[in-house]
């Protein structure tokens, strides 16, 4: 960001033009996109970087690292409703616990920012009823407990789902 704030008011749109500039729509990679992305956002442009993180997403749509920072990239400007269908599409994959996990965390959050975590708790709540011995169900409405602050619930749901899934 130093370069960039540092430049007069004017210059920093040449800034971010020239940034954008290496890019060409037709050839370059998502990695490509997704890299100068993460540039703009370390200078604080996360609004700039937004639409860039998701071209690299349409053009991968299979790599989770890029859904992730689409996602995240949104929340730091309070679209947590825009934000939600890529973490719950993290939360829902199966291949990378790491990504299942903070897209499971990115809907608590996104959740929290939208008011629905009553909502989300009470439906989460009834899901595991029908189904009580579901260790994904109960993982996630342990961390949506922690969520919440009650620790003793969370530890509870955790252990129960380390009996029922002790390798997981």
């Amino acid at each position: 960001r130093a370069f960039v704030s540092d430049l007069p008011d004017n210059e920093e749109d040449a800034a971010i033009a020239i940034w954008n500039g290496v890019l060409d729509e037709t050839t370059s990679a998502a990695t490509d996109f997704a890299e100068v992305a993460g540039v703009l956002e370390s200078f604080g442009l996360n609004a700039e970087a937004e639409p860039l993180h998701a071209k690299a997403v349409e053009k991968d749509p299979g790599n989770l690292e890029y859904a992730l920072a689409h996602a995240r990239n949104l929340m730091h400007q309070d679209r947590a409703e825009e934000a939600l269908p890529q973490f719950e599409r993290l939360a829902a994959q199966t291949d990378n616990d790491y990504f299942q996990d903070q897209g499971e965390r990115g809907m608590l959050e996104a959740y929290g920012a939208l008011d629905m975590l009553k909502e989300k708790h009470e439906e989460w709540e009834q899901e595991l009823q029908a189904n009580p011995n579901d260790d994904v169900k109960l993982a996630r409405l342990g961390r949506m407990y922690e969520r919440l602050g009650d620790r003793p619930k969370a530890i509870g749901l955790y252990e129960r789902c380390a009996e029922l899934a002790p390798d997981n």
